[in-house]
This record gives structure tokens, C-alpha cells and sequence, in this order.
């Protein structure tokens, strides 16, 4: 198993932000996985092959400002995809 740690956090942060903001922005999948393309993309991965491996780097992850700073990237990601439609 090989997962990109920084995947699971995006999915994380996005989900927040739909369920908690009133956005009006396409949520279908296409411009879900444009907006996802476009922050991790801009975002260092980080992989990890175990169970144990994820959840150490998933606590590490935790980091308010490394939220943070993926929070902004995710925003001026659905700004930049709901502009193109």
C-alpha cells in the first residue's frame, strides 16, 4: 500500500470547507478532482507504505499552519476552477 498522506489531508480540508461554508461552487466530480488537482500540485506528497507509517505522518499532519496553508491553496483552487466554467 502507497499512499500520499497529503491526498488524505486535501480530501479532509475540502470536505470541511463544503460542509461548513456556503460556497457557490460546482461540486461535481469533475471540478472536485480539477480543485484537488490543482493544490496537490502545488503541495510537496508525502508517501507512506504501512498502517502504522499513515497514522504517525496523519498526526504529524495535524499542524495548524500546514492546514492552514492547505485551507488557502484549496479556496484559490475553487476560485480558479469556478472561474473557467
Amino acid at each position: 500500500m502507497l499512499v500520499n498522506i497529503m491526498e488524505k489531508i486535501v480530501d479532509e480540508i475540502y470536505e470541511d470547507i463544503l460542509e461548513t461554508h456556503e460556497i457557490n461552487f460546482c461540486d461535481c466530480p469533475k471540478c472536485r478532482e480539477d480543485v484537488k488537482a490543482i493544490v496537490l500540485n502545488e503541495i510537496t506528497p508525502k508517501y507512506v507504505s504501512t498502517d502504522k507509517g499513515l497514522a504517525i505522518s496523519k498526526a504529524e499532519m495535524m499542524e495548524v499552519q500546514l492546514r492552514i496553508d492547505i485551507l488557502d491553496k484549496i479556496v484559490k483552487a475553487i476560485i480558479k476552477v469556478g472561474k473557467s466554467l
